[in-house]
């Protein structure tokens, strides 16, 4: 390797959220600040400490395109978008991501690694910084997904620090521990960096991250019976009719993804929920306990 190459690799920097687990590449002399807003627990601003570059935005969050297609702002062309733009030359079928004024910027599909996603470039957005004149800037936004969680990119067009986040977004894998219950027999895996602990209810553990100021925590409950007899034992804890049929190895159930995120499992005689309040911060670690979830076979 060349001693300028060296260099380069010195003067680049990776952070993984703490919570939210996405990672991107950003240069030395720049700064990551997580969003103090509630409702954006996985937003992250990502600015120089001297000089004018611009801001880059990014943000993140469960599901796959659909979802991360809303929250970036991609929109899909129908009759309805182009009445409403007043552009009857917008291609039906297409994406497009909407500036001010109705300006519609054509997305295209991207790729890095295993992630894929879309991009606009040069959608005319309101300039950083307010003034009494509002003037527009072209902005480069982006996302990519893996199907389960997505990151969204925002920043200034033709940005160097957008183009390097967004090269280098990835999800890694966090270290996992093994929990099994020593009464009820079930089992599941959880990060290393949370904590089970046993209720005092029959068979229920609460998982939680370790430290203070992390995220919230995951509930699981187990009870005799099949399926049926999961969803009577708890017909007040979910919204029934936005519920879909999941299915986890031999188990088979439902789940319901919205404020709180459910799952009910069940295999011949046993039933297992997995809870937690909130959609986005905690949701590795719901995901992690969902899909690995067990039982023992009974003697």
């Amino acid at each position: 390797m060349t001693l300028a190459a060296l260099f380069a690799v010195a003067l680049v920097h990776t952070y993984t959220h703490p919570v939210c687990g996405y990672s991107f590449q950003y240069s030395d002399g720049w700064e990551v600040v997580r969003s103090e807003d509630d409702q954006r627990p996985c937003e992250v601003r990502v600015s120089p400490l001297e000089g004018d570059a611009a801001t880059l935005w990014i943000d993140g969050g469960r599901g796959g395109g659909d979802r991360a297609s809303k929250a970036s702002g991609f929109t899909m062309v129908s009759a309805q978008v182009k009445a409403w733009a007043g552009d009857a030359d917008l291609l039906e079928g297409s994406v497009v991501v909407f500036g001010r004024e109705k300006k519609a910027s054509r997305a295209f599909e991207i790729a890095v690694g295993d992630l894929e996603g879309l991009r606009a470039n040069d959608v005319a957005l309101e300039c950083e910084g307010g003034t009494e004149t509002v003037r527009l800037c072209p902005r480069d936004i982006a996302f990519l997904t893996n199907g389960k969680r997505w990151v969204n990119v925002d920043s200034y067009a033709r940005s160097e620090a957008f183009e390097l986040a967004l090269r280098t977004i990835a999800f890694p894998a966090p270290a996992l521990c093994m929990y099994t219950h020593p009464q009820c027999g079930y089992s599941f895996r959880y990060r290393a960096d949370w904590m089970v602990v046993e209720e005092d209810e029959p068979c229920a553990v609460r998982v939680m991250p370790q430290g203070s100021g992390r995220g919230g925590l995951v509930q699981v409950k187990v009870g005799e019976g099949g399926l049926y007899e999961g969803a009577d034992a708890n017909a007040d804890n979910v919204d029934w009719e936005s519920a879909e049929p999941f299915q986890v190895g031999t188990l088979h159930g439902y789940r319901a993804q919205a404020i709180t995120s459910f799952v009910l499992l069940a295999g011949d005689d046993r039933w297992v929920t997995i809870t937690t309040e909130g959609d986005e911060e905690d949701g590795d670690a719901f995901d992690v306990i969902v899909e690995s979830v067990a039982f023992s076979r009974t003697p």
